[in-house]
């Protein structure tokens, strides 16, 4: 059921993951959109033109974004034009200091203001240096409530605020149906950002002792970033090229059928919060590699659903997982069926939040 409230999202309007929420958004309120960059063609035919504000800016996601400041004169423009209950914020240090900002200087009557992290901006950044962190604790500090997908970054949050979390894992919107005969048992796929944090150079050295082993192997690395000239030159030097191909970003039906056809997932980041890309694969029933961090440990059990990787992991291990291969995907499809469909996270634990009896209040101020 929809409530007449609207509810206005600022984060990347090219962005995957932020049209995921906007779907479900829109099942329950008259839904708004700031993007700081562009906005995607199914966010356009999904929000109303008249209710979309795209700003234009270039924001990292590893940091140094403080030049967006600047948008805070036309970001409050919109918000007085639009007049929110809610205004939710994607990104802590780009799009959540700002949405903070305006809301501790507004002296009309405050939006509620939901921070949501991602990642990066609470495991990372704000430790960085002392200027990040105090960036990062005044966003969360001006928060009605704070969303996060891993118990383990809601600890890290907890660390630098008192604001009310919630948690819920950022999952696919259902089940995907499954070939098995669609599946290469050699095919290893790879979809994270190739930049520093998701330690692509790993991989490629791992993948090279798989491929020592295993003539039918081959690996295909998604998505683009500021290390993969070096990184396709990693490869050339190790003499992969015609094992390790790199397909930059896939649109949404093209990475589904990556995830239908590959039969591992690696993902080895450094640090990372519970990662999208992790639960789709294994609702398509991949066998997950991934490093063996906290938010991972709450999805993968080592040699039981997956594996844990640690620098000389055995090859030994992959092919016992390779054997029962279809015990593991009907395990990992039954986790993520159970326990991080995102439609139903969403209804069952921030919409009652907002909407019922215990939803954060809008202040008055005098």
């Amino acid at each position: 059921m929809r409530s007449g409230d609207k509810y206005l999202l600022f984060g990347d309007g090219e962005s995957p993951h932020l049209l995921k929420w906007a779907r479900e958004l829109t099942r329950h309120f008259q839904v708004h959109l700031v993007s700081s960059r562009g906005v995607c063609g199914d966010l356009r035919r999904l929000i109303p033109g008249e209710r979309v504000d795209a700003l234009g800016l270039r924001v990292r996601e590893e940091g140094g974004n403080f030049r967006i400041l600047l948008s805070l004169p036309r970001l409050r423009s919109i918000l007085k034009r639009v007049n929110p209950r809610f205004v939710n914020a994607h990104y802590l240090t780009s799009h959540g200091l700002l949405a903070a900002i305006l809301k501790k200087g507004s002296f009309r009557r405050p939006f509620t203001l939901i921070q949501s992290t991602w990642g990066t901006d609470i495991l990372v950044t704000p430790f960085r240096n002392g200027a990040y962190r105090l960036a990062a604790r005044f966003a969360l500090d001006q928060a009605d409530l704070v969303t996060s997908d891993s118990e383990f970054m809601s600890r890290t949050i907890g660390r630098l605020t008192d604001r009310p979390v919630v948690t819920f894992p950022f999952g696919p919107e259902a089940i995907p149906p499954l070939d098995p005969k669609g599946k290469n048992p050699g095919l290893f796929y790879s979809n994270r950002a190739l930049s520093e944090n998701s330690n692509i150079p790993e991989i490629i050295r791992f993948f090279g002792r798989i491929a020592r082993e295993r003539t039918e192997a081959a690996l295909v690395v998604a998505n683009d970033g500021n290390r993969r000239k070096a990184l396709e030159e990693m490869v050339r030097a190790a003499g992969l090229e015609s094992r390790v191909r790199f397909v930059g970003y896939l649109s949404r039906e093209e990475q589904e059928r990556m995830y239908g056809q590959a039969r591992f997932y690696l993902s080895l980041p450094v640090s990372d919060a519970t990662s999208v890309s992790l639960l789709e694969a294994m609702a398509h029933g991949c066998i997950p590699i991934v490093s063996d961090i906290p938010a991972n440990r709450e999805w993968v059990r080592h040699g039981e659903n997956g594996l844990l990787y640690r620098e000389g992991l055995p090859l030994a291990e992959i092919e016992a997982m390779d054997r029962k291969w279809e015990a593991v995907a009907g395990e990992n499809r039954r986790i993520v069926s159970e326990r991080a469909l995102f439609p139903e996270r969403m209804r069952s634990v921030l919409v009652p939040r907002l909407l019922g009896r215990d939803a954060p209040r809008r202040e008055t101020r005098p």
